[in-house]
């Protein structure tokens, strides 16, 4: 797998505010689908930031 810095490209310089973290726009470079990218803090809950990806994986 690429890293993902190398599969999307942000487009917005002001990230949007979220539980747990901030999120940002981008476009996967290879399909052109927009998508959302969330940028979590090391320090947060590990249980929390688990129980969440458990969530957004039911988003698709």
């Amino acid at each position: 797998m690429l890293p993902p810095a190398l599969l999307v490209s942000v487009t917005c310089k002001q990230p949007g505010q979220a539980s747990y973290g901030s999120v940002f726009k981008a476009i996967h470079k290879e399909s052109g689908q927009v998508v959302a990218i969330k940028q979590v803090p090391v320090e947060s809950d590990l249980q929390e930031i688990i129980k969440e990806i458990s969530i957004m994986q039911q988003c698709d």
